[in-house]
């Protein structure tokens, strides 16, 4: 299927592309990776009247290290970042292109973007829990050219502002553990990601997607099984059928399976934790 014909624009500065995607009455999308829109274009799902290719503009073109802090451009896609050798970053970082490599097939690697992965919002997603987990701080352009800071759960209301995500810094302060399973509830697959992080009391700080539109952070949670499983009742609980499994509720036992999922990926990612910290 063909999309809808649109004009597009290729800026070379931040501030054009700001001020194209704020125009009055602009029906406008950015397009960096382009692995979520112009699938959503070709199938008809959407439709606009301009495409703004940010990829020209270089500020947003950067991976780079300065001191303990990995900064990731707002054009650096997931091959990216799997690409880096394991003496390049700091231990602490080293989860970064484990999972990257892991993220999709290498087709999407190469073409999307981590910060687009960010800004889409999609439910289940690898690196919101991972890099909430890291401390992430989200980086944007306001509309006004100022410059607004968050956590990765900021990086969707951003882009519904219309502001442009600019980069991330995530910081090497502590090592994380991660894990991730896909379960099929409902006639679907859906994927449940977690990244977690020790803190100085001896809890964990835990970032789970996939039970809700947005990843949610869990703070000071005992490691041990039996409280991971009780933060599995009450994470699975806070979150309803369809935001679970975006389709009307299904069976009684699929709250069961989708506890069991998500005990699974916290335990997992309890041991990846101390796997690193060993």
């Amino acid at each position: 299927m063909r999309p809808r014909p649109f004009h597009l624009l290729r800026p070379r500065t931040l501030d054009e592309a700001l001020e194209a995607w704020n125009a009055p009455g602009a029906d406008a999308a950015l397009l960096a990776g382009g692995q979520s829109l112009v699938a959503d274009l070709n199938a008809g799902h959407r439709t606009v009247g301009t495409v703004i290719d940010i990829k020209g503009i270089r500020e947003l073109d950067e991976l780079a290290l300065s001191g303990d802090v990995l900064r990731i451009g707002a054009l650096t896609t997931h091959e990216q970042l799997a690409g880096i050798g394991e003496g390049d970053l700091p231990p602490a970082l080293a989860a970064v292109p484990r999972v990257a490599r892991t993220v999709a097939p290498r087709p999407i690697r190469v073409r999307g973007t981590v910060v687009g992965n960010l800004a889409a919002g999609f439910r289940g997603a690898t690196w919101p829990a991972l890099l909430g987990a890291y401390g992430t701080t989200v980086e944007a352009r306001t509309p006004d050219g100022r410059t607004a800071r968050g956590d990765v759960r900021d990086a969707v209301r951003f882009a519904a502002e219309r502001y442009v995500v600019t980069a991330l810094e995530v910081p090497a302060g502590r090592k994380v553990g991660w894990a991730e399973a896909t379960v099929r509830a409902s006639g679907r697959s859906c994927r449940v990601a977690c990244g977690v992080r020790r803190e100085d009391d001896g809890t964990v700080t835990a970032w789970l997607s996939g039970l809700a539109p947005v990843v949610v952070r869990h703070e000071n949670v005992p490691p041990a099984d039996e409280a991971l499983g009780e933060l599995a009742r009450s994470a699975v609980a806070g979150a309803s059928a369809p935001a679970r499994t975006a389709r009307p509720a299904g069976p009684e036992d699929e709250t069961e399976l989708w506890r069991t999922v998500v005990h699974t990926v916290l335990r997992r990612a309890r041991n990846d934790l101390e796997e690193e910290a060993a």
